[in-house]
């Protein structure tokens, strides 16, 4: 793990929080006087093998001094510092435009100013916006992280207590001695069109199918309308 400018997550996380207050006032959705910033998981999926949730807003409103609480999964790479920044821009939208808005509305409004791209329940940055990060990430330096592998050696649920009771002890012979053999993991795509004619107006979903990286590797499906498929993290 390097260190940088910030000797902790949630210092970095406020500075670049900072940076982006200007970005949300010129979308014409200023961020609340405080958002507090934290990496943990979130209170649902975050140790997922499919469909991970990386990153959740919590409104204000259920917050004991109003504000809203954000927090960024511990399972990103440190090493790709531009990645936790449009995981925290995509929650920030959630903070600008409160929670209320869901993935429709105003977030999609807001998100698409911004500069986020694909389907709004997994936004990642397109094209401009991803130069914009890279240069933030920068300005910010190291993130002073370290990820949390899944699934990798003995860590297998963070939820699971460790020790011979829970089956994981070093002398238990259903305990796990190191990495597993992992099987073929099917990975989720949806489609990358914003304006899908398939979403569900109710929901956000759209298009999905699922395959393999060995596919993904001859080629990226498209959906109905005609967009390429993306990746879901």
């Amino acid at each position: 793990m390097k260190h940088g400018l910030y000797e902790t997550r949630e210092a970095w996380l406020r500075a670049a929080r900072d940076a982006m207050r200007p970005w949300f006032a010129e979308a014409g959705h200023p961020l609340p006087y405080m958002v507090h910033l934290s990496v943990g998981w979130p209170s649902r999926g975050g140790t997922a093998k499919r469909n991970r949730s990386i990153g959740q807003c919590f409104d204000g409103r259920i917050s004991e001094d109003g504000f809203p609480h954000v927090f960024i999964s511990p399972t990103l790479p440190e090493t790709k510092p531009e990645r936790i920044l449009d995981v925290l821009l995509h929650e920030l939208v959630h903070a600008a435009v409160g929670c209320e808005a869901g993935h429709r509305g105003e977030f999609k409004a807001c998100a698409q100013v911004l500069g986020l791209v694909g389907s709004m329940t997994a936004t990642t940055a397109g094209a401009e916006l991803t130069e914009r990060l890279e240069r933030l990430a920068t300005v910010l330096g190291a993130f002073p992280h370290a990820e949390i592998q899944i699934g990798k050696g003995r860590v297998n649920d963070p939820t699971k207590p460790a020790g011979p009771d829970s089956g994981e002890g070093p002398d238990d012979p259903k305990g796990d001695s190191g990495p597993r053999k992992q099987g073929t993991r099917m990975i989720k795509l949806t489609c990358g069109n914003s304006e899908c004619p398939t979403m569900d107006e109710k929901t956000g979903a759209v298009y999905t199918v699922r395959t393999t990286r060995k596919w993904l590797e001859v080629g990226v499906p498209s959906c109905p309308c005609g967009a390429p498929m993306t990746e879901r993290l």
